[in-house]
């Protein structure tokens, strides 16, 4: 009897196994044809990073303006009382705070457009067979060799941090679940003027 039940437990064991094995296989079949049909294209993926550098490179000029009237008025400071002082001051760090991010961003996404261009050759570029930067690459130092797939993941994961931490919007965002302010903001920036000859007013991608 207790042979019986180690054949049975052994069969019920391989039965399992072989079901699992199955089921990975037909997972694996159905991610493979999913991620052929919903492959991203090199020139779709590049558009998505030059729309996302015109959007980063609007705010932090934006910022900057900000930032520059936020400097003019601490140095008047005879003309501002004590409570004024602090608030810009606050503010002036701040913007500080959110141009350098808003730059990390631009940084970040030229090294996902490095990626993805250096993905889609056939041939590494001269010193760089895996870097992160023209300067990585410069002093020696591999750019990752990513697939298109996790290039756009990783794309897509910037421009959504980017949108939640308000780099891509202009001025200082309200602080999470604080009272929005009343003061209006240093300086009104009007729209950047668009450049002859284009409609989206933005620059060439480097």
């Amino acid at each position: 009897m207790r042979a019986v039940r180690v054949l049975q437990e052994s069969q019920k064991i391989q039965t399992e196994s072989k079901t699992q094995y199955d089921l990975k296989t037909h997972n694996d079949l159905k991610l493979a044809n999913d991620g052929a049909e919903t492959a991203p294209n090199l020139d779709d993926l590049l558009a998505q990073a030059k729309e996302l550098i015109h959007e980063l490179q609007h705010a932090a000029v934006e910022t900057r303006s900000q930032l520059t009237a936020a400097d003019n008025l601490l140095k008047q400071k005879a003309t501002l009382t004590a409570e004024q002082k602090v608030e810009t001051f606050r503010e002036q760090k701040t913007l500080q705070q959110k141009q350098k991010s808003q730059l990390n961003a631009l940084i970040r996404v030229k090294e996902l457009v490095d990626q993805a261009l250096l993905s889609s050759s056939s041939v590494d570029a001269p010193g760089a067979a895996s870097g992160a930067t023209e300067a990585d690459a410069l002093l020696g130092n591999p750019v990752k060799r990513c697939s298109l797939p996790e290039t756009a993941a990783k794309l897509r994961r910037v421009r959504d941090r980017a949108a939640a931490n308000g780099l891509l919007t202009a001025g200082v965002e309200a602080p999470q679940g604080g009272r929005e302010r009343s003061r209006p903001p240093l300086l009104a920036i009007p729209p950047l003027a668009l450049s002859p000859g284009r409609s989206d007013g933005g620059s060439p991608l480097a």
